[in-house]
């Protein structure tokens, strides 16, 4: 049979069809982009795997949406290489089992013909994906595995974002190191526990490595299985050995199943020095609560970073309305790993593995980039290791996470040692706040102490507001009666009287006065201000500042601590104009702001045009009248500028807050101190904020305020206390 002919026009029809369908083709590829991403979603491991897929998910919104924020991807929807490729994850569920991560990988390879790979929470996991993305020839970044053998040799296809184990023990030993240089805190023996699969076994290796290069002796090691059941015997070990620290690497079970033992066993080390790993998975604190507390652990990211990088603080918040919770270092590792892949792929303009590889092998992602605590993003062209990571050390503190070294990043003080178990019992204590509550400045800045020795040093505070002068001796009393608490703090020159009366009723109860004194008690510390320093200076720029040479004082009450406000305000404004005057008012009151404004407006009409308002909530009152008449108002104890910024010309400071951490402090190492402190301005008790005070204080008004207070201090210029 001849074969029948096809005209030209016929073949050059067909052979549009067929290009426009293969363009057709190619475009529908370029819609999306395949990602195989790893993770342990179900299994011991499941909760860490939640916490990455969130991460990767999050990040891919970033990627495939156009959002606000300087890091890669962000300001673009989808790939822009890729003509707006959006990605698209396809999850593999290793189960934490590395036999099953061979099945996912290869699943994910073949069938869903993903173009890259990304995981894998396990480095057992991550070392057999490894074999198979190399026999297969495609992309396998790991952001969150971390033995160090993982990248001791030549890779093709292996990358990997996080820093490894050899750099966090290396950490580990940098850290005891600024402990001793920087803290005096010397540390003798080591104790290593490690469970035995490919990266405990590598940590420890690590650790012995490192504490033979550092002089440190490791008085046990012990290698165990992650899945025993009993521990009992390894923490007897540890205990017989009585190490200083104890290094430790513990998948989260394992690590909850110990520190239940330690307690159980009463195994009371300075210090637990966790590689990561179960210590920051968030089943680790909601099982253990208060038990979790103090432990050390090596991290790669906490929140705590948004203070010197704002980022973080920007990526964090957008994470915790989306999840209802806090990234941690799983799902900030996870976001990052997912941003440096498709960051690759994009600049590679292609899906083939030879492009991505390439550029992966060309990233350079800088720190700004970066929601990590990292130097940037750039790997090593042999090992595939990004050369730009490491490690910070956080502690666990009333179930959270702080940064205490590096030393330049720690967000808090470190505690150390850490309490022993028998001295984990909580230890409260009670502040009887004066009237106005914590929307008084006074009260608020006395409790602020108190949080502060929540979050530093543990301690649980509760507090109660008197509504009236007459309930103060009924609620001392009743935390007296209770014998539960190791300190009660009452705040305020009203509480005197009753105070003398309970603090003799309960002689084996320490109390704490704030802002003023009691003789000859030795269960009460009394705190003493020198208001009268700090106003002083408020009234000397007053005088400088006034247009009308007349200013105004309004008072809480007629009692001896705003005498010495007014002693002082006085004292400075006629220093540097005898012939100012002074209007004074008071308002009888803490808590009645209205007829704060009130006296205030007063004031102001009568031609004062500054108006000093030291009346705890009612002094707002004062604040509120000099912004309705634009004119000036001085803040008192706290810096008040920000109730009207325009109006408040400076604030007198009182360090009450520093007071209350410090007796509390005192209470709880059992260095309670009775007696009368007296604080001014040589102590940092008091103050003026400078600082924030409105441009129409003028630098050479500053200046000659500055030279005023040094003359304070000296003991030159000696300011009458009422």
């Amino acid at each position: 049979m001849r074969p029948k002919k096809i005209s030209c026009g016929v073949l050059i029809a067909l052979l549009i069809l067929s290009i426009v369908g293969m363009v057709g083709c190619i475009e529908q590829e370029e819609e999306q982009v395949k990602v195989g991403a790893l993770s342990p979603l179900t299994g011991s491991l499941a909760t860490t795997g939640a916490d990455v897929k969130n991460g990767t998910l999050f990040a891919l919104d970033i990627i495939n949406n156009e959002y606000d924020l300087a890091i890669p991807l962000a300001s673009s929807k989808g790939l822009e290489a890729l003509k707006g490729a959006e990605v698209e994850l396809v999850f593999g569920d290793t189960q934490g089992v590395p036999s099953t991560g061979i099945e996912e990988a290869t699943r994910l390879i073949k069938d869903e013909h993903v173009a890259a790979l990304i995981g894998c929470s396990k480095s057992a996991v991550a070392a057999e994906v490894s074999k198979v993305a190399e026999d297969e020839g495609i992309p396998f970044l790991v952001m969150d595995a971390t033995a160090s053998s993982l990248t001791q040799q030549p890779h093709t296809w292996f990358f990997r974002t996080t820093p490894h184990d050899g750099m966090f023990v290396q950490n580990f030993f940098e850290f005891l190191l600024d402990l001793q240089e920087d803290k005096g805190i010397a540390v003798g023996k080591l104790g290593i526990v490690h469970e035995d699969s490919i990266w405990g076994s590598g940590t420890g290796e690590s650790e012995v490595q490192y504490a033979q290069e550092y002089g440190y002796p490791v008085v046990e090691r012990i290698a165990y299985s992650a899945d025993a059941t009993d521990v009992t015997n390894e923490v007897q070990r540890l205990k017989e050995a009585q190490p200083d620290v104890l290094l430790q690497a513990s998948y989260v079970n394992d690590a909850i199943r110990y520190m239940q033992t330690y307690k159980a066993l009463n195994f009371s080390p300075n210090a637990i020095l966790a590689n990561s790993g179960g210590f920051i998975d968030p089943t680790f604190i909601q099982v253990l609560g208060d038990d979790g507390d103090y432990i050390l652990t090596r991290e790669v990211w906490s929140k705590d970073l948004a203070a010197t990088k704002p980022l973080v603080g920007t990526i964090n918040q957008m994470y915790r309305e989306r999840y209802g919770m806090d990234m941690n270092g799983n799902s900030a590792r996870a976001f990052t790993g997912m941003l440096v892949l498709a960051d690759a792929i994009n600049r590679a303009g292609s899906t083939e593995p030879d492009a991505i590889r390439n550029a992966l092998l060309e990233t350079d992602i800088s720190s700004d980039e970066l929601i990590m605590p990292w130097d940037g993003v750039k790997f090593d062209p042999e090992t595939h290791q990004n050369t730009l990571g490491k490690g910070i050390i956080c502690q666990i503190i009333n179930r959270e996470y702080h940064t205490v070294w590096p030393l330049d990043l720690a967000s808090r003080e470190l505690i150390w040692p850490m309490p022993t178990w028998d001295e984990r019992e909580e230890v409260k204590v009670a502040i009887v706040l004066d009237t106005g509550g914590l929307d008084d400045a006074f009260n608020n800045l006395c409790f602020t102490g108190a949080k502060r020795a929540e979050e530093e040093l543990g301690v649980l505070p509760d507090y109660v507001v008197a509504g009236a002068v007459a309930e103060f001796e009924d609620l001392q009393r009743s935390y007296a009666e209770s014998g539960d608490y190791v300190l009660i703090v009452c705040t305020g020159a009203n509480q005197a009287d009753a105070l003398v009366n309970v603090s003799a009723a309960f002689p084996d109860q320490n109390f704490a006065l704030i802002d003023s004194a009691i003789a000859e008690r030795t269960n009460v510390a009394s705190f003493l201000f020198r208001d009268d320093e700090s106003s002083f200076l408020a009234g000397a720029l007053a005088a400088m500042v006034t247009k009308t040479d007349k200013l105004g004082f309004v008072g809480g009450m007629d009692i001896p601590v705003i005498k010495r406000f007014l002693a002082g305000y006085l004292a400075g404004a006629q220093y540097i104009n005898p012939d100012c005057e002074i209007m004074v008012s008071y308002v009888g009151s803490w808590s009645d702001p209205e007829k704060g404004k009130e006296l205030a407006l007063a004031q102001y009409d009568a031609g004062a045009d500054i108006v000093f308002g030291p009346a705890g909530l009612s002094g707002e009152g004062v604040i509120a009248a000099a912004q309705e008449r634009g004119l000036y108002a001085i803040g008192v104890d706290t810096d008040q500028r920000y109730l009207a910024p325009e109006n408040v010309l400076v604030s007198a400071l009182k360090h009450t807050d520093v007071a209350v951490f410090t007796v509390i402090k005192e209470s709880t190492k059992g260095e309670f101190t009775s007696g009368i402190r007296s604080l001014g301005l040589n102590e940092d008790g008091v103050g003026i904020s400078l600082d924030n005070a409105l441009p129409s204080v003028t630098n050479e008004m500053k200046v000659q305020i500055a030279e005023l207070e040094q003359q304070i201090i000296s003991g030159e210029l000696v300011v009458p206390p009422e």
